[in-house]
């Protein structure tokens, strides 16, 4: 009844969301090969920047006999502060595609990871095995695992969809080693027949939980151990933040995504459809308590009727430097590549309301409060004597909270939203919002008062002397 309830406040509530994702998100095809172009022209490879992806003699092909069942994961492999991928295939290997461009000028090519390369799963002439990788550092020493979402395992099973490499490398050189009993409660899975994983810490209880997809259903595995020694816990229905597990009706290998693009503090989840397209779920819950509902939601510019092809996987990442994630593609057969860029839409941040917890004696500590809409911008800025002015550090959602200590007799603090290198937002004549915190001074201890009525350092004060805070928009 919880579940439904929320479904139709969520319709009744919320209709404004549900045919795209934002007004300040935008997307346009830059390279690679698509099967029809969102923006109307005839082209449809290799894009005005093909970054590697579909060139004569592409260098991203995947090196097996058939090539089918690409899948494309953005991570930074090599720890040289851009983004490479990995890629599954449908003969039981995983490739790596290393970016050789620039940290704002992509450029993939086939790359060499050993411990990769001699990964090799249950492949012969008549039984094709599929599989899907994903990295996550599981258990939190700085460098990315792998995972594989594989039909079957080393000795041809089903029912074992889940194979586990911890990386006994460094983040620079990566070594993946096969772990056979994998991580406690994900051995000997039975997820589906084309499994592909996501990790996202869904509870903020700081370690990575597991959503897997394939099969047209959802499976979620809670971790209830720890960010270093993780242990998995397969949920029912009835305790799982999805209202049906069995409704993905159109995803049969797909990788679940989770991005926070509304800025509001929570993950969704976004995914791509058998058909060829992205899609997203709306999280309207909370940070600590997630609820995924209905309906699936489409995706803004080129990216809204952008076909790639069948049975495609979809990841996000900044590829261009500006602070923005860009969208890589990839489909079944014939296999192809795709990049797409989020492209900014100029609209400014809006603050409604700034509050302060009231303190009364210096030392002690006050809670702002920003509640807005970013848009564009990426962060909340404070400062103190001005805006622009000593910044006191940032905060990147809708609704944030930030802890300060004012000094007597008051500090006015200064809050605006800024985008960073995207350019859109003026800062010379951007408006914010200031709060403005009175607090008492530690009085003179050699004086003889009564505790009762003085700040006296070290403890905090009963003073009846309070002042109210205040604020105002500039």
């Amino acid at each position: 009844m919880k579940k439904l309830l929320l479904v139709c406040l969520f319709f009744l509530l919320g209709n404004q969301f549900i045919s795209a994702q934002a007004d300040y998100i935008d997307w346009e095809f830059r390279g690679g090969r698509i099967l029809s172009n969102p923006d109307g022209a005839a082209s449809t490879s290799p894009g005005p920047e093909p970054a590697g992806l579909y060139v004569s003699g592409s260098p991203t092909v995947i090196p097996t006999s058939d090539g089918r069942l690409p899948s494309a994961i953005l991570v930074d492999l090599d720890n040289d502060n851009d983004l490479d991928f990995i890629s599954g295939s449908q003969r039981g290997t995983v490739h790596y595609f290393e970016n050789t461009g620039t940290v704002t000028a992509p450029n993939w090519v086939l790359g060499s990871i050993p411990s990769l390369e001699a990964i090799n799963i249950f492949v012969s002439t008549t039984v094709r095995n599929q599989n899907r990788p994903q990295l996550a550092d599981i258990d939190d020493d700085g460098d990315l695992d792998l995972f594989i979402g594989t039909e079957r395992n080393f000795d041809g099973v089903r029912d074992d969809e889940i194979l586990f490499y911890r990386n006994i490398g460094t983040p620079e050189v990566p070594v993946f080693e096969f772990v056979p009993d994998c991580l406690p409660g994900l051995l000997n899975q039975d997820i589906a027949e084309y499994p592909g994983l996501g990790f996202v810490d869904l509870d903020n209880d700081t370690d990575l939980d597991l959503v897997a997809l394939g099969s047209d259903r959802l499976t979620y595995y809670k971790n209830i151990g720890t960010k270093e020694s993780p242990h998995f816990e397969l949920q029912s229905e009835a305790d799982s933040p999805w209202d049906d597990e069995d409704a993905y009706s159109n995803m049969d290998v797909p990788i679940p995504v989770f991005e926070d693009f509304d800025k509001d503090g929570d993950y969704d989840m976004y995914f791509m459809i058998d058909t060829g397209f992205v899609k997203w779920i709306e999280n309207v819950g909370t940070v600590t308590n997630p609820h995924f509902a209905a309906p699936q939601i489409d995706m803004d510019g080129e990216l809204t009727n952008a076909d790639i092809g069948d049975f495609p996987t979809v990841s996000f990442g900044d590829v261009t430097g500006d602070g923005l994630k860009d969208a890589i593609l990839a489909n079944f057969n014939a296999p192809r590549f795709a990049w797409f860029r989020q492209v900014p839409v100029c609209v400014d941040p809006v603050i409604t309301n700034v509050t302060a917890t009231p303190v009364l004696c210096e030392g002690e500590t006050s809670t702002i409060t920003i509640t807005g809409t970013l848009n564009i911008a990426s962060k909340w800025s404070i400062y103190t004597d001005s805006y622009g002015g000593t910044l006191l550090g940032t905060t990147t959602t809708n609704t944030s909270t930030f802890e300060v200590i004012p000094t007597a007799p008051s500090t006015t603090y200064y809050i605006r939203g800024e985008d960073g290198d995207i350019s859109c937002i003026d800062e010379t004549t951007a408006t914010g919002m200031t709060v403005t915190i009175m607090v008492n001074a530690i009085d003179d201890p050699s004086f003889n008062y009564d505790a009762a009525n003085y700040c006296k350092g070290g403890h905090k004060s009963h003073t009846n002397n309070f002042r109210s805070n205040w604020w105002s928009i500039f």
